[in-house]
């Protein structure tokens, strides 16, 4: 029979169908593949209906010859036998069986088999539309919700959607978790009111002001008349942040990631599914799942200080890791530790929910907020509706409306920046706020995520840092503005977008992917936090170095290396800088400058990644000139200080984690050692746990204050609160 028992146009058709729409739902929903989905399946169907015509129907015995094995040749000659005429010719055995003509799309001659291929290529087609269409048939137009934005040691940000809620406006109710007694007898005291209207999609912003630092709260939503609406159905719980001027140190955790598309890999009657919010409550709060602390199979880390070498630079923050399961490349200093989850040893992580009103234990770190930078929607995946903004707005609502998100936007306070997928894949913006989709696109983004972060440093923008989140900032900062910081730790959030210039610039202009009023607000946050701020993170919803290949070297800062560089000149004068990016839908930490500056690359949080093509180098081109202290013993016993030179690449990759549709990495900030500041990260992937690092860091002289807010008792602070005096007054 040759290659005809194998192969027929109608077997080519259908398999190619069935691959392309595996990729298009497993592996990657790209653009380019949606519209030739249809197109391969109207061959394949031109194919089977082409074949009903030119091939004779099987007879109902040939038809049961073929679905046989063992018998069929028994069967035909009982009918022999019999007289049966309906058996006029004896056919031969089938050459492939049932399960592998499904299966394989292989060719046959029977109607019955065929059609059953038939049948599974039309739901594939169906499951295909189904995951298309799915923002377009529930656009989730009465969505309701409420959850936790920017959060101050004297207030939080509360971000609602309300269609046409009573008289357009509804009212935020909160009070002060009791301790030690029944928090039902507290009183609720009258928030902020929140407008709401059909400009901004029914979403609006209140801040609760006037609160203390460090304190468990708990909200409602109500009239305007303060009764209480039914939603939600009980009060949402947040704890404000400690005040940023004690010098006592902190210890707390944040998560950190980017990239998400619901219901993907996609699965059948799952559209609203956002799987990575599943595994991350997991993670956040085992006790919601039957009790079960969260347990990961993890390699104890080793004792830093044993780990440290005699040659390791002086007050240099480079990184030591293990061989792991993924690709990695070890560095040479014993500052840090790091540890692959390849060891069967049980470590138990306990991470309770910030709700939690008894903080008895300091040595467990709570997550207190998440950062997402970037590719919250995807408006072009996987199809572009146009510059329409209700269709971005839909976007939004279909991601609100996700039981997966609800349940950790309910309990978590989230920050968010835009990137590309927010307006349109590569999106280059020049400084032009009007240029298109961006007006679209920026106000549902605005509506739904940016005016529940800080506010921005310029009035309009979307960059911005942790600081006190007064309604109106002044413009430029002033020296007496002070930066907020979770303690003792400092955020400053990038657009890495609206700003950036194109790949061709005007003769004698630079490049640049920030822009001068943001680069200048960065190099001056830099500047202020210097010494007054243990760790600093810089956000950027794009890769900061430049190893990534492929379309990397013209959508990340590798497109902008000058700048990039001069930025690097200045970060290797501050300790303990650390840069949080994402967009790649992999895993990376990369260090810069010998281990200086460590970046941390996380994605995708809940999306597609490619399982086959790597595309980050090891290490960069370019080498740097490493200065390093060295002690030595002479013949005298005698200390000998050596101060010497090495030669190490620019950028180099410590940890590269490829694999896996759902990211996210956990940093556990602990800064009550002034002497030992430890940032511990933990990556999980999954929702299990591959890798961990610790880094000890630098210790830095910060500056002290008596902040009255935090040091009074609870009794004092009723008391003051009864005749009305603010705690904002005093700190």
């Amino acid at each position: 029979m040759g290659l005809a028992r194998y192969w027929d146009a109608q077997t080519l058709a259908s398999n190619s169908f069935r691959v392309i729409v595996w990729v298009y739902l497993r592996v990657i929903p790209s653009p380019r593949l949606t519209f030739s989905i249809p197109v391969l399946y109207a061959l394949y169907l031109g194919t089977w209906i082409t074949a009903i015509f030119s091939q004779p129907t099987s007879s109902p015995t040939v038809k049961f010859e073929e679905l046989a094995t063992d018998t069929a040749e028994k069967d035909v000659q009982d009918l022999s036998e019999n007289g049966d005429t309906r058996q006029a010719v004896s056919s031969p055995k089938p050459p492939h069986g049932t399960l592998s003509t499904l299966a394989l799309s292989l060719p046959t001659s029977s109607l019955g088999l065929r059609s059953i291929v038939l049948l599974i290529n039309t739901l594939l087609l169906l499951g295909t539309l189904d995951f298309v269409t799915q923002p377009s048939r529930e656009p989730a137009s009465s969505l309701i919700f409420t959850r936790l934005g920017a959060v101050d040691p004297d207030g939080a940000k509360v971000i609602v959607r309300w269609p046409e809620a009573d008289q357009g406006a509804l009212r935020i109710v909160w009070r002060e978790t009791a301790i030690g007694s029944a928090t039902s007898t507290v009183v609720w005291k009258n928030g902020p009111v929140v407008y709401l209207r059909n400009e901004t999609d029914w979403v609006g912003v209140g801040r609760i002001g006037g609160l203390w630092p460090s304190t468990s709260y708990e909200y409602r939503l109500a009239y305007k008349n303060s009764t209480h609406l039914p939603y939600p159905s009980s009060p949402i719980p947040f704890r404000t942040f400690p005040d940023p001027r004690l010098a006592t140190g902190n210890h707390f955790k944040f998560v950190v990631s980017s990239c998400m598309l619901p219901n993907f890999p996609y699965l059948p009657f799952n559209g609203d599914r956002i799987r990575g919010f599943d595994l991350l409550s997991d993670y956040i709060w085992p006790s919601d799942n039957g009790g079960t602390p969260h347990v990961v199979t993890a390699t104890e880390p080793p004792d830093p200080v044993a780990e440290a070498q005699p040659q390791a630079p002086v007050n240099d923050n480079t990184i030591s890791s293990e061989e792991a399961m993924s690709q990695e490349i070890p560095s040479t200093s014993g500052k840090v530790v790091s540890a692959d989850m390849n060891d069967s040893t049980s470590v138990s992580l306990p991470t309770p929910s910030p709700a939690s009103v008894l903080l008895s234990d300091p040595s467990i770190a709570h997550t207190e907020f998440m950062l997402l930078l970037g590719d919250f929607i995807y408006a072009e995946v996987p199809w572009y509706g146009g510059n329409d903004i209700e269709m971005y707005r839909r976007l939004y609502r279909r991601t609100y409306d996700s039981p997966s998100f609800r349940k950790v936007y309910e309990r978590l306070p989230i920050l968010n920046i835009y990137d590309d997928h927010e307006i349109i894949n590569n999106f280059i913006g020049q400084s032009n706020a009007s240029t298109e989709p961006f007006p679209n696109a920026a106000s549902a983004y605005y509506s739904y995520n940016g005016q529940g972060n800080y506010d921005p440093i310029i009035k309009g923008g979307n960059y911005y840092e942790f600081r006190y989140a007064d309604r109106t900032l002044p413009t430029p900062l002033t020296p007496f503005d002070e930066p907020l910081r979770y303690g003792d730790v400092a955020f400053f959030v990038l657009d890495t977008r609206l700003y950036r210039s194109g790949e061709i610039t005007q003769e004698g202009e630079k490049k640049s992917m920030l822009g001068e009023p943001q680069l200048s607000a960065l190099y001056e946050w830099l500047d202020r936090v210097n010494t007054t701020t243990t760790f600093k993170f810089i956000v950027s919803s794009v890769p900061f170095n430049s190893l990534w290949s492929h379309d990397a070297q013209v959508d990340s800062w590798a497109a902008y290396l000058d700048e990039r560089d001069a930025l690097l000149t200045v970060l290797d004068t501050i300790p303990n800088v650390f840069v949080l990016s994402g967009d790649r839908h992999e895993f990376a930490a990369i260090e810069f400058l010998g281990g200086k500056v460590v970046e941390f690359s996380t994605s995708p949080f809940s999306a597609f990644y490619i399982p086959i093509v790597r595309t980050l180098r090891s290490r960069s081109k370019t080498f740097f000139e490493k200065r390093v202290q060295r002690v030595d013993v002479d013949e005298t016993g005698q200390e000998v200080v050596r101060h010497e030179v090495e030669m190490v690449p620019k950028e180099r990759v410590l940890k590269y984690l490829p694999l896996g549709n759902y990211k996210w990495s956990a940093f556990e900030i602990d800064t009550t050692d002034r002497q030992k500041p430890i940032l511990k990260l933990e990556v999980l992937i999954n929702g299990r746990t591959e890798w961990r690092h610790t880094i000890i860091g630098e210790p830095v002289k910060l500056k002290s204050s008596n902040a009255l807010g935090t040091q009074i008792t609870r009794g004092l602070k009723g008391a003051l609160g009864k005749i009305g005096l603010s705690p904002a007054k005093w700190f």
